[in-house]
């Protein structure tokens, strides 16, 4: 008899029952389609609001999928997750980071790689969209973005996946399963809350567009779909053994309704001061309604090119915005950017097959026998991960930023060789229109903080809004006293040049904040503490009581405050503002100088390219600007004797406005997008000496 024990059989393998959802890859696809589109073509408008589909389409499938295991096996292996979504997100993603950056080494001189290094090491350690906040970002008005900005929607889901499976996992265990009814109750509480938090915030405009707090209700909303026991296709799997399906027509209905609003939405946006609600709400409705009417065979056949997108929409969401980038450097234009959603495409579906998929679909790490002791030894990673994000989050936020190690590697501008301050007004039109060919590689490496005059550095005196202010030169007895914000000290080193021997001057300013104190009837559009600090300068001017004071006022405090007002009715505005100001400043002994601000263009430190020099660094007078200089010299010609206007900003663009080159006489002119550079302040000099009658202006 054979007593040989018999021979041992591996168990079957169970597979578990499928996750896929065509309706979620199906808005997958439309999502990455609406930000494609809005990013290469600017239509639709609303474009931007695909980000906020796939927040609601991130916490629908993530809840569910914890969801999923939770009933399988009674309990969420929050390590498990945390190695699936390392494996899913970081392959990807590393790969594009480190094209972009060696890509960008070749298309950008030093400033502007560095900077994209800087925007590198934020994206991997998943804090782009504080690093984006700290910088003060504004994603509808950036226009030489970085090629990783599109990382901060990724920051914000990351920080989701690390907080919200250790909150569900306390929800869940506070329920229990007698009570496992209230799950979708206790999650809906946590999205109205989020909801609050986010309509407390304001639209989600310039910097709050990249909270995660303005963002996580949409993540909530998709999460609290998941626990709802109506959602329910041949294909979920959700936290109800036995879920109860809605009726045909009202999946229809409801599928309808949300394909509507987030339609509707995108339409809207424009005008629309909460666009984002009709769009999240709708995705949650179609998430709702389930995919049974897309797996009818007519209907599918239509949306398989949508589904297809979708499946590979990481990666094309990942690879579109770093190319649309480089494409406007290298072949600007139409056929660019076609070239770049084709290539967009081409590598999307590359990067699924060849860097997704391999990972994502291996033998999962803790199946294996000898991989489970070391497992164990990670009983305390669903604790430490979330710490660490949440550590990394906040010192972004408060402290440091990550990013802010990649500008060790910066240097200190090369000392270009001294030239000879223009002559006159004559010479510096000369200088304009000439096209020269200056040495970009050299120029580059003068944008930086450190080009800027002594006065607007760390320690000057230039400070924030609320801050008390601080006076360089002399503090008392001063005969001329330069007043207003940035642009206004900037201009400093030619007014203390163009001054006559022996004057003493002082200098003070607050960032962002003239002196032009607005006319009654607009100076609610201005913040309180703004108002605070504009009162400050003039208390300053009276303690000080100067024979002159010289005053400016940059582009943007007219256009972001009157913008949106009749051109007409914002120069009448703006005229009356300045005359009062002037009225304000002018006694018997004092008088005023007014002098225009410099023309904003393309940030220098981003602009230049290794293809085209300074070229795409060029400005023009826009039409704000051109209405504001009007303004400013009618409010002066009505103040009467005691009050004087040069057009500064005129002597650096050509006679019809059409240019103003970043760089005259291999001087550069502005060290980001609007302030002079010291050595071009300099040079100026002789011009502001001839352009102003000193003599009548210091007389007492």
């Amino acid at each position: 008899m054979d007593r040989s024990p018999p021979p041992r059989t591996k168990p079957p393998r169970t597979k578990p029952p499928s996750t896929k959802r065509i309706d979620v890859e199906a808005l997958r696809g439309v999502a990455v389609a609406l930000v494609i589109a809005e990013h290469a073509l600017g239509t639709p408008a609303g474009g931007w609001l695909g980000v906020d589909v796939f927040f609601v389409l991130s916490g629908f499938v993530i809840t569910r999928s914890l969801l999923a295991e939770h009933v399988r096996t009674g309990r969420i292996d929050l390590v498990g997750f945390a190695v699936r979504r390392i494996r899913r997100l970081l392959p990807a993603a590393l790969v594009v980071v480190v094209v972009t950056v060696s890509v960008s080494a070749a298309l950008w001189f030093r400033p502007r790689f560095v900077s994209v290094l800087g925007d590198a090491l934020a994206a991997l350690v998943g804090t782009m969209n504080w690093h984006l906040v700290r910088q003060d970002a504004d994603y509808f008005a950036e226009t030489a973005a970085s090629p990783l900005r599109h990382f901060w929607s990724l920051a914000v889901e990351e920080q989701f996946y690390a907080v919200w499976p250790v909150l569900l996992l306390a929800v869940l265990a506070v329920c229990g399963r007698r009570r496992a009814g209230l799950v979708p109750v206790v999650v809906a509480a946590l999205t109205a809350v989020g909801t609050v938090v986010a309509v407390g915030a304001g639209p989600v405009t310039d910097s709050a567009y990249f909270q995660t707090w303005a963002r996580a209700w949409e993540l909530l909303l998709g999460a609290t779909v998941a626990t709802l026991p109506t959602v329910a296709t041949r294909s979920t799997v959700t936290a109800h053994p036995t879920p109860r399906a809605l009726p045909t027509a009202v999946t229809v209905g409801l599928g309808s309704v949300g394909a509507g609003g987030v339609i509707i939405g995108v339409l809207l946006a424009p005008v629309s001061p909460f666009p984002t609600v009709p769009v999240v709400v709708g995705t949650a409705l179609v998430l709702v309604a389930g995919d049974l009417q897309l797996r009818l065979p007519a209907v599918r056949w239509v949306v398989r090119p949508v589904v297809a997108l979708g499946r590979v929409s990481y990666s094309a969401y990942l690879w579109h915005w770093p190319l649309l980038v480089f494409a406007a450097v290298v072949a600007p234009g139409a056929m660019g950017t076609a070239a770049a959603v084709t290539v967009t495409l081409v590598l999307a579906t590359l990067s699924t097959r060849y860097v997704e998929e391999p990972l994502r679909t291996r033998r999962p790490v803790g199946h294996r026998p000898r991989h489970r002791q070391r497992l164990r030894r990670l009983r305390r990673l669903p604790l430490v991960v979330p710490a660490i994000v949440v550590t990394l989050s906040v010192a972004t936020m408060t402290v440091g930023d990550p990013a802010s190690a990649a500008r060790l590697l910066e240097r200190p501008p090369t000392n270009a060789p001294e030239r000879l301050p223009f002559a006159d007004a004559r010479a510096l039109r000369t200088a304009v229109a000439v096209d020269g060919h200056p040495d970009a590689t050299a120029l580059a490496a003068g944008a930086t903080r450190a080009s800027l005059p002594p006065a607007m550095r760390d320690g000057g005196c230039l400070v924030g809004v609320g801050e008390p202010l601080r006076t360089c030169g002399a503090t008392t007895g001063a005969d001329v006293l330069v007043v207003g914000d940035s642009t206004t000290v900037a201009w400093s080193p030619t007014v203390v040049g163009a001054l006559p021997t022996g004057t003493a001057i002082g200098v003070t300013g607050v960032a962002s904040c003239s002196a032009v104190i607005p006319t009654r009837a607009v100076r609610h559009r201005w913040s309180d503490a703004c108002l605070t600090a504009k009162r400050a300068l003039h208390r300053a001017v009276t303690a000080a009581d100067p024979r002159l004071v010289v005053i400016s006022a940059v582009t943007g405090e007219y256009r972001e405050h009157l913008g949106d007002l009749p051109a007409g009715r914002a120069a009448e505005l703006w005229e009356r503002s300045m005359a009062e100001t002037i009225r304000a400043f002018r006694n018997d002994h004092r008088r005023v100088l007014v002098l225009s601000a410099p023309q904003y263009g393309p940030d220098t430190s981003t602009c230049p390219d290794r293809i085209h020099g300074f070229g795409p660094c060029a400005a023009s007078v826009t039409p704000d600007a051109r209405a504001k200089r009007t303004a400013e010299a009618a409010a002066v010609r009505s103040s009467g004797p005691g009050a004087a206007y040069v057009d500064m900003a005129a002597w650096s663009c050509s006679s019809d406005g059409s240019s103003c080159p970043a760089v005259i006489d291999d001087t550069l002119v502005r060290v980001d997008q609007v302030h002079t550079t010291r050595a071009f302040a300099d040079r100026l000099v002789p011009v502001l000496r001839r352009a102003v009658d000193w003599d009548a202006l210091l007389r007492r």
